[in-house]
């Protein structure tokens, strides 16, 4: 299946038209009844003006370039569609493409950012193409394909570090019926630098197992559908947080990352499990090995990751697996996570 991450069935959102000059490219001017315009492109987002000829209804899609042209570009690209419109009426139960048409056509100008109007963000320094074509609701083209190129802006790398510290998971009186029981996690965030933003998404981990190891997604493809989307807050310095509605039972990510207008680090992984909230009140410390020697620091033994910091309370090492690690001689405080539970360890490096 190509690549394309459109909410087909949502609604459309308006909002107003930006005034800001179009800094993308038409590349197919021969026919060109609709009226495209892009404008506010960032890393992760553009506003997108579509205005059709009177009366015609139409489908239009954004892609990355290598993706419209592995499917045909302009001269096959509604034959494609063609295919993935039968795909989306077989999922939904529905007799023949014809079917879906309705729900996925628009009429009128559309006009709005793309993270609202298609449900997932773009990926930064990539060449997108957005594609439009009239076509009736009897499956009959009605224009020829019109095309317009961009290109999202290049992203920030930081080597900001996040310890994040699930505090308690407690029963969620708000959301809990008489028929389900929900829970909310609460958590501390540390960054390595008060003055540098991050954000954190909360899921299910089958959100991001489903991105490793794929054959054809990747974790860039992670953030933008799964955690982009769903950053409502930006964070700088300590800062304690909580999400609602943890299933109980369920194994959560809590997923941070450095933030400038788009992921700007790695991403911190901190795993919970819904059903068991009372553990936290008797944490138990992971069995670990943690030696000190020749100015250097190692860790044996099973977590999810470590944070080192120094004597004054700043992040020096952030460590995952079988770490060693160098450090300048001094006193050190090693908070080692396995499974949302933290024990902290005093070391001494000579």
């Amino acid at each position: 299946m190509r690549k394309i991450y459109t909410h087909l069935l949502s609604s459309i959102a308006f909002i107003a038209a930006s005034t800001t000059t179009s800094l993308a490219t038409e590349t197919n001017q021969e026919n060109t009844p609709f009226e495209i315009e892009i404008t506010e492109i960032t890393k992760t987002d553009a506003t997108v003006s579509i205005t059709p000829p009177d009366g015609t209804t139409y489908f239009w899609e954004i892609l990355t370039k290598d993706s419209y042209e592995q499917n045909g570009g302009a001269e096959a690209i509604a034959y494609s569609d063609t295919g993935w419109f039968e795909y989306l009426a077989q999922a939904n139960g529905l007799d023949t493409y014809l079917d879906i048409l309705p729900l996925v056509l628009s009429d009128g100008k559309v006009n709005g950012k793309i993270t609202e109007l298609k449900g997932h963000a773009l990926e930064w320094d990539t060449e997108y193409v957005l594609y439009v074509y009239g076509l009736g609701t009897d499956g009959q083209m009605l224009t020829e394909v019109q095309d317009i190129t961009f290109n999202t802006q290049q992203r920030k790398t930081s080597d900001l570090a996040v310890d994040v510290h699930v505090d308690s998971i407690e029963v969620d009186e708000l959301n809990t019926t008489d028929k389900k029981t929900y829970y909310t996690v609460k958590f501390t965030m540390n960054p390595s630098n008060d003055e540098e933003e991050y954000a954190v998404v909360c899921h299910e981990v089958r959100f991001y197992d489903q991105y490793e190891n794929h054959p054809k997604y990747d974790w860039e493809d992670y953030l933008t559908m799964q955690f982009v989307p769903f950053v409502d807050k930006v964070y700088r310095g300590k800062a304690r947080c909580s999400f609602n509605k943890i299933i109980d039972g369920a194994d959560y990510y809590l997923v941070v990352t450095g933030w400038d207008e788009a992921p700007s680090t790695d991403i911190y992984l901190t795993k919970f499990n819904g059903s068991t909230y009372n553990s936290l009140d008797k944490p138990e410390t992971p069995e670990l090995k943690i030696k000190c020697c020749n100015g250097a620091l190692t860790i044996e033994g099973e977590y999810d990751y470590a944070t080192v910091y120094t004597a004054d309370g700043k992040i020096a090492r952030q460590l995952r697996g079988a770490a060693h690690t160098s450090l300048p001689k001094g006193v050190y405080i090693v908070a080692v996570n396995k499974a949302g539970t933290n024990s902290v360890h005093k070391v001494i490096i000579n």
